[in-house]
C-alpha cells in the first residue's frame, strides 16, 4: 500500500462475472479468440482483509479497522502474462504464469491520531498494487474441502 508504505498480508474472495473453470488453459485459443471473452474470463471484483501488516514505515502504528483485520477491495485480472500465442501455453506457462493473479484496490485502515492531545483514531484508506498466486486447498481440507468442489 503506497499512502502508509506498507507491505499487508491479503485473505481475498474474487467475484468473476463469466465463470471460468479453475483448470480451463487461458492460453488456449478458445474458438474466434475473442480478447473481450479472454478479458471477462480473467477480471474479478474482490472483497478481503489484511489480518496483518508485515512491514510499515510510518510514525503512527497501523490498527485494525474491525476485529479481524483492516478491509481491502478493488479489480483483479487473472493471468496478467499468460494469453494465447503470447507467451508460452506449454506447461511453463500453465503451472506459474496462469495462476498468478494481478489485484489493485484500497487498503482500509486506522491509525492514531498525530496529535497527541487526541486520543481518537483516524480512519484512512490507501491504494494497493498486488501480485497474487491461486492455490486450491481443497485436497488439504480433505473431507471437508469436497463440499467447496
Amino acid at each position: 500500500a503506497f499512502k502508509p508504505q506498507a507491505v499487508l498480508g491479503l485473505i481475498t474472495l474474487h467475484y468473476y462475472p463469466r465463470p471460468v473453470n479453475f483448470n480451463t488453459n487461458l492460453g488456449q485459443k478458445f474458438g474466434d479468440n475473442n480478447f473481450l471473452r479472454h478479458l471477462a474470463m480473467r477480471t474479478s471484483v474482490f472483497l478481503g482483509v489484511a489480518p496483518t501488516v508485515i512491514a510499515a514505515d510510518v510514525e503512527q502504528e497501523i490498527k485494525p479497522v474491525t476485529g479481524i483485520g483492516n478491509v481491502v477491495y478493488g479489480l483483479g485480472l487473472r493471468s496478467p502474462f499468460y494469453w494465447p500465442g503470447k507467451l508460452d501455453s506449454g506447461k511453463f506457462g500453465r503451472v506459474f504464469l496462469q495462476p498468478m493473479r494481478l489485484n489493485a484496490g484500497f487498503f482500509h485502515f486506522a491509525q492514531e491520531n498525530a496529535n497527541p492531545l487526541i486520543s481518537s483514531k483516524e480512519n484512512k484508506s490507501s491504494f494497493f498494487l498486488s501480485l497474487t498466486f491461486d492455490l486450491s486447498i481443497t485436497e488439504i481440507l480433505g473431507p471437508l474441502g469436497k463440499l467447496f468442489q
